[in-house]
Protein backbone atom coordinates (compact mmCIF):
# COMPACT_ATOMS: atom_id res chain seq x y z
CA UNK A 1 0.00 0.00 0.00
CA UNK A 2 1.32 3.51 -0.89
CA UNK A 3 1.88 5.98 1.47
CA UNK A 4 0.14 7.95 0.00
CA UNK A 5 -2.78 5.63 0.89
CA UNK A 6 -2.04 5.26 4.14
CA UNK A 7 -2.36 8.66 4.94
CA UNK A 8 -5.69 8.96 2.79
CA UNK A 9 -9.15 8.06 4.89
CA UNK A 10 -12.73 7.57 2.80
CA UNK A 11 -15.43 7.53 5.82
CA UNK A 12 -19.53 8.36 6.17
CA UNK A 13 -20.27 11.88 6.39
CA UNK A 14 -24.05 13.71 6.85
CA UNK A 15 -25.52 10.52 4.44
CA UNK A 16 -22.64 10.84 1.82
CA UNK A 17 -18.96 9.93 1.86
CA UNK A 18 -15.61 11.80 2.78
CA UNK A 19 -12.73 11.36 1.65
CA UNK A 20 -9.27 13.22 3.44
CA UNK A 21 -6.00 13.04 1.18
CA UNK A 22 -2.75 14.82 1.50
CA UNK A 23 -2.04 16.79 -1.12
CA UNK A 24 1.90 16.81 -3.14
CA UNK A 25 2.74 19.51 -0.66
CA UNK A 26 1.49 17.35 1.98
CA UNK A 27 -1.52 19.67 2.97
CA UNK A 28 -4.94 17.76 4.19
CA UNK A 29 -7.52 17.67 1.54
CA UNK A 30 -11.20 17.25 1.66
CA UNK A 31 -13.62 15.74 -0.65
CA UNK A 32 -17.16 14.32 -0.76
CA UNK A 33 -18.90 11.64 -2.69
CA UNK A 34 -22.21 10.11 -3.21
CA UNK A 35 -21.27 6.52 -2.13
CA UNK A 36 -18.44 4.65 -1.15
CA UNK A 37 -17.58 3.18 -4.38
CA UNK A 38 -17.58 6.55 -5.99
CA UNK A 39 -15.24 7.69 -2.91
CA UNK A 40 -12.61 4.95 -3.39
CA UNK A 41 -12.60 6.07 -7.58
CA UNK A 42 -12.12 9.42 -7.00
CA UNK A 43 -9.46 8.66 -4.51
CA UNK A 44 -7.56 6.59 -6.77
CA UNK A 45 -8.17 9.47 -9.23
CA UNK A 46 -6.49 12.05 -6.99
CA UNK A 47 -3.62 9.57 -6.44
CA UNK A 48 -3.15 9.38 -10.03
CA UNK A 49 -2.95 13.07 -10.14
CA UNK A 50 -0.48 13.76 -7.88
CA UNK A 51 1.61 10.74 -8.80
CA UNK A 52 2.14 13.39 -12.38
CA UNK A 53 2.53 16.71 -9.86
CA UNK A 54 -0.92 17.46 -10.00
CA UNK A 55 -1.27 20.69 -7.39
CA UNK A 56 -4.28 21.33 -6.44
CA UNK A 57 -3.76 24.86 -5.17
CA UNK A 58 -6.18 26.85 -3.13
CA UNK A 59 -7.46 30.04 -5.25
CA UNK A 60 -5.29 32.45 -2.59
CA UNK A 61 -2.21 29.95 -3.47
CA UNK A 62 -2.30 30.41 -7.55
CA UNK A 63 0.50 32.26 -8.99
CA UNK A 64 1.02 34.92 -10.84
CA UNK A 65 1.50 34.57 -14.50
CA UNK A 66 4.81 35.78 -14.00
CA UNK A 67 5.81 33.71 -10.91
CA UNK A 68 4.33 30.64 -13.26
CA UNK A 69 6.50 31.88 -16.29
CA UNK A 70 9.86 31.37 -13.96
CA UNK A 71 8.99 28.29 -12.50
CA UNK A 72 7.59 26.91 -15.79
CA UNK A 73 11.09 27.94 -17.84
CA UNK A 74 13.00 26.23 -14.44
CA UNK A 75 10.66 22.88 -14.95
CA UNK A 76 10.92 22.58 -18.70
CA UNK A 77 15.18 23.53 -18.85
CA UNK A 78 15.85 19.75 -18.46
CA UNK A 79 14.05 19.26 -21.41
CA UNK A 80 15.48 21.86 -23.97
CA UNK A 81 18.29 22.70 -25.75
CA UNK A 82 20.17 26.00 -24.80
CA UNK A 83 18.55 27.45 -27.85
CA UNK A 84 15.64 26.41 -27.44
CA UNK A 85 15.52 27.55 -23.62
CA UNK A 86 16.56 31.04 -24.80
CA UNK A 87 14.00 31.76 -27.13
CA UNK A 88 11.42 30.79 -24.38
CA UNK A 89 12.81 32.87 -22.17
CA UNK A 90 13.39 35.76 -24.20
CA UNK A 91 9.24 35.66 -25.38
CA UNK A 92 8.67 35.62 -21.64
CA UNK A 93 11.14 38.55 -20.45
CA UNK A 94 10.26 40.94 -23.68
CA UNK A 95 6.54 40.30 -24.28
CA UNK A 96 4.59 38.15 -21.63
CA UNK A 97 5.84 39.43 -18.05
CA UNK A 98 5.65 42.98 -18.75
CA UNK A 99 2.49 42.40 -20.36
CA UNK A 100 0.60 39.61 -18.39
CA UNK A 101 3.10 39.15 -15.64
CA UNK A 102 0.94 40.63 -13.04
CA UNK A 103 -2.74 38.70 -13.64
CA UNK A 104 -3.16 35.84 -11.86
CA UNK A 105 -3.25 32.55 -13.66
CA UNK A 106 -6.45 31.75 -13.12
CA UNK A 107 -8.10 35.07 -14.07
CA UNK A 108 -6.31 35.31 -17.74
CA UNK A 109 -9.30 35.77 -20.42
CA UNK A 110 -9.38 34.57 -24.30
CA UNK A 111 -10.52 38.30 -25.08
CA UNK A 112 -7.09 39.57 -22.93
CA UNK A 113 -4.68 37.44 -24.70
CA UNK A 114 -6.53 38.02 -27.97
CA UNK A 115 -6.33 41.44 -27.86
CA UNK A 116 -2.66 40.91 -26.59
CA UNK A 117 -1.94 39.26 -29.52
CA UNK A 118 -3.43 42.55 -31.17
CA UNK A 119 -1.22 45.09 -29.48
CA UNK A 120 1.77 42.90 -30.39
CA UNK A 121 1.32 43.20 -34.09
CA UNK A 122 -0.22 46.84 -34.07
CA UNK A 123 1.85 48.15 -31.74
CA UNK A 124 4.64 46.66 -32.15
CA UNK A 125 4.87 45.56 -35.85
CA UNK A 126 5.51 41.94 -34.76
CA UNK A 127 5.64 39.28 -38.05
CA UNK A 128 2.84 36.65 -37.53
CA UNK A 129 6.14 33.92 -36.85
CA UNK A 130 7.50 36.08 -33.77
CA UNK A 131 3.61 36.40 -32.55
CA UNK A 132 2.99 32.41 -33.24
CA UNK A 133 6.61 31.71 -31.23
CA UNK A 134 5.18 33.93 -28.17
CA UNK A 135 1.62 31.81 -28.66
CA UNK A 136 3.51 28.73 -28.41
CA UNK A 137 5.46 30.08 -25.13
CA UNK A 138 1.86 30.73 -23.57
CA UNK A 139 0.28 27.50 -24.79
CA UNK A 140 3.04 25.02 -23.01
CA UNK A 141 3.06 27.31 -20.03
CA UNK A 142 -0.53 27.43 -19.20
CA UNK A 143 -1.30 23.71 -20.95
CA UNK A 144 1.51 22.69 -17.49
CA UNK A 145 -1.34 24.93 -14.99
CA UNK A 146 -3.59 22.64 -16.21
CA UNK A 147 -1.72 19.40 -15.97
CA UNK A 148 -0.53 20.53 -13.23
CA UNK A 149 -3.88 21.66 -11.23
CA UNK A 150 -2.99 25.24 -10.82
CA UNK A 151 -5.83 26.31 -13.37
CA UNK A 152 -9.04 24.65 -14.47
CA UNK A 153 -9.27 25.28 -18.00
CA UNK A 154 -6.64 26.80 -20.46
CA UNK A 155 -7.50 29.96 -21.84
CA UNK A 156 -5.15 29.64 -24.53
CA UNK A 157 -6.74 27.09 -26.51
CA UNK A 158 -9.40 29.17 -27.53
CA UNK A 159 -6.98 32.23 -28.64
CA UNK A 160 -6.74 32.80 -32.91
CA UNK A 161 -3.26 32.90 -33.41
CA UNK A 162 -2.21 34.56 -36.28
CA UNK A 163 -1.87 32.64 -39.58
CA UNK A 164 1.23 30.81 -40.93
CA UNK A 165 2.25 32.65 -44.12
CA UNK A 166 4.94 30.59 -45.67
CA UNK A 167 7.54 33.64 -47.49
CA UNK A 168 8.44 31.76 -51.15
CA UNK A 169 11.69 30.23 -50.96
CA UNK A 170 14.03 31.38 -53.81
CA UNK A 171 16.75 29.27 -55.45
CA UNK A 172 20.05 29.61 -57.03
CA UNK A 173 20.33 27.96 -60.48
CA UNK A 174 22.47 25.38 -61.75
CA UNK A 175 24.56 28.43 -63.54
CA UNK A 176 24.47 30.14 -60.41
CA UNK A 177 25.82 27.48 -58.05
CA UNK A 178 28.71 26.96 -60.37
CA UNK A 179 29.58 30.99 -60.67
CA UNK A 180 29.71 30.97 -56.90
CA UNK A 181 32.18 27.81 -56.27
CA UNK A 182 34.05 29.34 -59.24
CA UNK A 183 34.88 32.44 -57.06
CA UNK A 184 35.12 30.35 -54.36
CA UNK A 185 38.07 28.47 -55.53
CA UNK A 186 40.09 31.05 -55.90
CA UNK A 187 40.19 32.03 -52.35
CA UNK A 188 42.36 29.92 -49.68
CA UNK A 189 41.59 26.65 -49.24
CA UNK A 190 39.18 26.95 -45.92
CA UNK A 191 36.99 29.47 -47.44
CA UNK A 192 36.04 27.22 -50.63
CA UNK A 193 35.44 24.02 -48.52
CA UNK A 194 32.79 26.51 -46.41
CA UNK A 195 31.22 26.92 -49.38
CA UNK A 196 31.64 23.28 -51.43
CA UNK A 197 29.75 22.33 -47.65
CA UNK A 198 26.98 24.75 -48.35
CA UNK A 199 26.39 24.47 -52.22
CA UNK A 200 27.47 20.46 -52.86
CA UNK A 201 26.08 18.73 -49.73
CA UNK A 202 23.54 20.95 -48.15
CA UNK A 203 24.48 21.31 -44.74
CA UNK A 204 23.46 23.12 -42.21
CA UNK A 205 24.89 26.62 -41.12
CA UNK A 206 25.46 25.00 -37.12
CA UNK A 207 27.01 21.92 -38.79
CA UNK A 208 28.94 24.15 -41.19
CA UNK A 209 30.78 25.98 -38.37
CA UNK A 210 31.02 23.22 -35.93
CA UNK A 211 32.64 20.80 -37.97
CA UNK A 212 36.17 19.40 -36.56
CA UNK A 213 38.97 18.27 -38.16
CA UNK A 214 37.99 14.56 -36.87
CA UNK A 215 34.80 14.27 -38.25
CA UNK A 216 36.41 13.96 -41.48
CA UNK A 217 37.60 9.78 -41.79
CA UNK A 218 40.00 10.51 -45.64
CA UNK A 219 40.55 6.49 -45.95
CA UNK A 220 36.67 5.96 -45.95
CA UNK A 221 35.43 8.98 -47.39
CA UNK A 222 33.48 10.03 -45.44
CA UNK A 223 32.08 13.02 -43.27
CA UNK A 224 30.16 12.47 -39.83
CA UNK A 225 27.69 14.97 -38.30
CA UNK A 226 27.37 14.88 -34.92
CA UNK A 227 27.01 18.42 -33.80
CA UNK A 228 26.05 21.70 -34.41
CA UNK A 229 26.70 25.22 -32.80
CA UNK A 230 24.93 28.47 -31.89
CA UNK A 231 25.41 31.37 -30.17
CA UNK A 232 23.58 32.51 -27.32
CA UNK A 233 23.80 36.12 -25.59
CA UNK A 234 25.90 36.22 -22.20
CA UNK A 235 27.55 32.83 -23.32
CA UNK A 236 29.17 33.34 -26.87
CA UNK A 237 29.33 30.42 -29.44
CA UNK A 238 28.32 27.17 -27.85
CA UNK A 239 28.06 23.16 -29.00
CA UNK A 240 25.01 21.54 -29.27
CA UNK A 241 23.44 18.33 -30.07
CA UNK A 242 22.16 17.75 -33.83
CA UNK A 243 18.80 19.44 -34.56
CA UNK A 244 17.23 15.95 -34.51
CA UNK A 245 18.04 12.79 -34.33
CA UNK A 246 17.78 12.30 -38.62
CA UNK A 247 20.44 15.23 -38.58
CA UNK A 248 23.44 12.93 -37.09
CA UNK A 249 24.48 11.32 -40.10
CA UNK A 250 27.33 9.80 -42.27
CA UNK A 251 27.92 11.47 -45.83
CA UNK A 252 30.05 10.55 -48.77
CA UNK A 253 32.58 13.23 -49.67
CA UNK A 254 34.40 13.36 -52.90
CA UNK A 255 38.49 13.83 -54.07
CA UNK A 256 37.91 17.78 -54.16
CA UNK A 257 36.92 17.85 -50.31
CA UNK A 258 39.79 15.34 -49.21
CA UNK A 259 42.59 17.17 -51.65
CA UNK A 260 41.40 20.90 -49.33
CA UNK A 261 41.41 18.73 -46.17
CA UNK A 262 44.65 17.61 -46.63
CA UNK A 263 45.88 21.53 -47.62
CA UNK A 264 44.43 22.53 -44.09
CA UNK A 265 45.72 19.73 -42.15
CA UNK A 266 48.82 20.81 -42.61
CA UNK A 267 47.81 24.48 -40.98
CA UNK A 268 45.55 22.66 -38.00
CA UNK A 269 45.97 24.93 -35.08
CA UNK A 270 42.15 24.56 -33.64
CA UNK A 271 40.07 21.48 -33.50
CA UNK A 272 37.26 23.35 -35.84
CA UNK A 273 37.79 23.22 -38.86
CA UNK A 274 36.29 26.90 -39.68
CA UNK A 275 37.41 28.82 -36.52
CA UNK A 276 37.45 32.28 -35.30
CA UNK A 277 40.08 34.16 -34.10
CA UNK A 278 40.10 32.73 -30.82
CA UNK A 279 40.21 29.01 -31.90
CA UNK A 280 36.35 28.63 -30.91
CA UNK A 281 34.01 27.85 -33.94
CA UNK A 282 33.35 30.85 -35.74
CA UNK A 283 30.08 32.96 -34.94
CA UNK A 284 26.44 32.97 -37.40
CA UNK A 285 26.44 36.69 -38.01
CA UNK A 286 30.48 36.51 -39.42
CA UNK A 287 29.84 33.80 -41.34
CA UNK A 288 26.53 35.09 -42.57
CA UNK A 289 28.76 38.60 -43.65
CA UNK A 290 31.13 36.13 -45.56
CA UNK A 291 28.49 34.65 -47.67
CA UNK A 292 26.94 38.19 -48.40
CA UNK A 293 30.47 39.38 -49.60
CA UNK A 294 30.99 36.11 -51.71
CA UNK A 295 27.55 36.29 -53.62
CA UNK A 296 28.49 40.24 -54.19
CA UNK A 297 32.15 39.64 -55.64
CA UNK A 298 30.82 36.57 -57.78
CA UNK A 299 27.95 38.74 -59.22
CA UNK A 300 25.39 36.84 -58.33
CA UNK A 301 21.92 38.12 -56.37
CA UNK A 302 21.77 37.96 -53.15
CA UNK A 303 19.92 35.24 -51.01
CA UNK A 304 20.20 34.07 -47.22
CA UNK A 305 22.57 31.45 -46.83
CA UNK A 306 20.11 28.71 -45.87
CA UNK A 307 18.94 29.36 -49.48
CA UNK A 308 22.04 27.15 -50.61
CA UNK A 309 20.44 24.11 -48.94
CA UNK A 310 17.28 24.04 -50.45
CA UNK A 311 18.91 24.65 -53.35
CA UNK A 312 20.77 21.42 -53.27
CA UNK A 313 17.64 19.83 -52.69
CA UNK A 314 15.74 21.28 -55.38
CA UNK A 315 18.66 20.84 -58.10
CA UNK A 316 19.41 16.90 -57.14
CA UNK A 317 15.12 16.43 -57.26
CA UNK A 318 15.67 18.07 -61.09
CA UNK A 319 18.09 15.43 -61.85
CA UNK A 320 15.68 12.60 -60.83
CA UNK A 321 17.76 11.53 -57.53
CA UNK A 322 16.05 9.55 -54.84
CA UNK A 323 14.40 10.88 -52.80
CA UNK A 324 14.80 9.10 -49.81
CA UNK A 325 18.80 9.51 -50.61
CA UNK A 326 18.35 13.56 -50.37
CA UNK A 327 16.71 13.17 -47.55
CA UNK A 328 19.67 11.37 -45.90
CA UNK A 329 22.21 13.30 -47.44
CA UNK A 330 20.51 16.64 -45.88
CA UNK A 331 19.11 14.58 -42.59
CA UNK A 332 15.54 15.26 -42.43
CA UNK A 333 13.33 13.27 -41.27
CA UNK A 334 11.06 11.43 -44.00
CA UNK A 335 11.14 12.07 -47.87
CA UNK A 336 8.13 13.41 -47.84
CA UNK A 337 9.51 16.51 -45.65
CA UNK A 338 11.89 17.07 -48.00
CA UNK A 339 9.83 17.30 -50.70
CA UNK A 340 7.37 19.38 -49.62
CA UNK A 341 9.94 21.95 -47.63
CA UNK A 342 12.75 22.02 -49.30
CA UNK A 343 12.48 21.16 -53.41
CA UNK A 344 10.97 24.40 -55.26
CA UNK A 345 10.57 23.34 -58.89
CA UNK A 346 10.18 26.63 -61.14
CA UNK A 347 8.32 27.23 -64.43
CA UNK A 348 10.30 25.65 -66.68
CA UNK A 349 10.75 22.44 -64.55
CA UNK A 350 6.92 22.01 -64.97
CA UNK A 351 7.14 22.42 -68.32
CA UNK A 352 9.12 20.08 -68.74
CA UNK A 353 7.30 17.82 -66.61
CA UNK A 354 4.08 18.28 -68.63
CA UNK A 355 5.89 17.77 -71.75
CA UNK A 356 7.00 14.71 -70.56
CA UNK A 357 10.86 15.66 -71.49
CA UNK A 358 14.02 13.50 -69.84
CA UNK A 359 16.07 15.97 -68.59
CA UNK A 360 18.83 14.42 -66.46
CA UNK A 361 20.04 17.44 -65.01
CA UNK A 362 22.98 17.51 -62.21
CA UNK A 363 24.04 20.08 -59.66
CA UNK A 364 27.42 17.91 -60.33
CA UNK A 365 27.35 14.58 -62.25
CA UNK A 366 29.82 13.27 -60.65
CA UNK A 367 28.79 13.70 -57.33
CA UNK A 368 25.17 12.99 -57.51
CA UNK A 369 27.05 9.70 -58.86
CA UNK A 370 28.50 9.65 -55.12
CA UNK A 371 25.66 10.25 -53.45
CA UNK A 372 24.07 7.67 -55.30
Amino acid sequence: MSEQRRNATVFPYRGKWRIQYLDIFGRSRTMTAESQQDAYRKLSEIEGKIRTGFLQVKKSEIPSVGAWLDYWLAHKKPDWNPTTHWSYESSARKWLRPALGALRMDTVTVRQLQDFYGYLQNQHNLANGTVRRIHSSLSSAFSLALKQGVISHNPVLNVVQPKFIRKPIETFTEIEVESILRHASEKPPEAYLRWLMALRYGLRQGECLGLKFGDFDILNQTLTISRTVNSLPGKGVIELPTKTQESKRIIPIDGEVIALLLKLTQLESTPFLFAAANGLAMEATVDSRKWRALLKGAGIRYLQLHAARHTVATLLIARNVNARYVQLLLGHSSPSYTLATYVHPGVEDLRLATLGANNPRSLFQNDVKMVL
